[in-house]
Order: C-alpha cells, then sequence, then structure tokens
C-alpha cells in the first residue's frame, strides 16, 4: 500500500559520516549515508512536527503522520505499524512497540516507537519510516522531523523535508549491526508514493 517494496530494496547503506553538534548534545545526520554509533539502551524514537504559526498547514486540516518499522531478528523479519494494526510489545516479542495511533495531530508529543535494550543484539536491522496518512501532500510543509534517543547519547536528529507532492512514505534510517558489533544508525532519506 505504501511501497513497502521500494523501503525492503535500500538497506544496504555503508557511508561513514557524522556531524557532532556539541553545544546542543546533538547528533545531526543531514544527508543520505549520514551515520552515528548507537549504544545497547533502549532506543526511543520520536515523530513529531512544527505546529508553530509559521507552518503550512491549513488550520482546518487534521494531519495523521505515522511512524513504523521493519525489523529482521533472529526469528523473522515483520512490519509494525498503526495502519497495519501492529503495534508490537516491548516487554515481550519482538521488543519493540508503538505508543499510539494520533489521527487527530493534535498530540504534542507526536508518535513514538520504543525499543528494548535488552534486546537489541537479537535484530539484525531494524528500518524506521514514517508516512502522511492525511492531511498534508508534501513532507516540506510540516517541518517534519525523526528524534532517535539514547540514555548517555547525543539525540539523533533527522529531519523530513522533501518538497516533492505525492510521496508520502519515508524511509527514515535504518539501524543494523556494525563490522565491530556495534550497532549504528545511518540516515535513508528515501521517499516513495503512498499509493
Amino acid at each position: 500500500l505504501y511501497g513497502v517494496k521500494g523501503l525492503q530494496a535500500i538497506v544496504n547503506i555503508t557511508p561513514e559520516m557524522q556531524n557532532l553538534n556539541p553545544a546542543t548534545a546533538r547528533t545531526i545526520l543531514d544527508n543520505s549515508g549520514d551515520q552515528t554509533i548507537l549504544g545497547s539502551a533502549d532506543i526511543h524514537t520520536n515523530l513529531n512536527w512544527y505546529r508553530g504559526a509559521k507552518n503550512r498547514v491549513s488550520p482546518e486540516n487534521s494531519v495523521d503522520l505515522d511512524i513504523g518499522c521493519f525489523y529482521e531478528n533472529q526469528n523473522r523479519k515483520n512490519v509494525l505499524d498503526a495502519l497495519n494494526k501492529r503495534f508490537g510489545d516491548y516487554n515481550h516479542d519482538p521488543y519493540i512497540s508503538i505508543d499510539i495511533d494520533d489521527r487527530s495531530g493534535n498530540v504534542a508529543s507526536g508518535e513514538n516507537l520504543q525499543i528494548n535494550g535488552q534486546h537489541i543484539p537479537d535484530f539484525k536491522r531494524i528500518l524506521l519510516y514514517a508516512y502522511i496518512y492525511k492531511g498534508i501532500s508534501r513532507w516540506s510543509s510540516l517541518d517534519g522531523v525523526v528524534t532517535v534517543q539514547q540514555t548517555g547519547r547525543p539525540d539523533v536528529i533527522i529531519r523530513l523535508d522533501q518538497p516533492d507532492t505525492g510521496v508520502g512514505t519515508c524511509a527514515v534510517a535504518v539501524i543494523e549491526r556494525n563490522y565491530d558489533g556495534q550497532y549504528k544508525i545511518t540516515k535513508l532519506g528515501q521517499y516513495f508514493s503512498s499509493r
């Protein structure tokens, strides 16, 4: 329904780059292929958008953005997202959970996906994606942002800023094991048609 084949085809990313902003303790991944190392603590991923006076969303529009993931662990490959009514479970397999499906766009905290840090070694890779379900036609009108947080690490910031209309699904980033056994997050920043 929203470019699944396209999302599945883009997980082999290798460039090594990192932009660290020490003043605000954030790692900003600006370009496709930019990456940084993650730890072994819980990974909290937030999808949100700017609701201030300068945004380009009509006040009468209810914007519905959704966060999801493809994951591959020792047992299987699967998908979690609101569209498929699969919200996961933090304490049990697959050890990933999505908190809510905010259909109104009015929840200030956005939508959140949590990965249980105790089970990160069980995963080969986790592809994070976001999609526009309704209310807007292009990401650049939202000033959308995905923030990945881990205790003891700088926040990882990935902006969703595609200006084209009709590409409502974004493969945001992939979390996967590095060559030395550590885990890294790599920005993908690839956009696909939602239909």
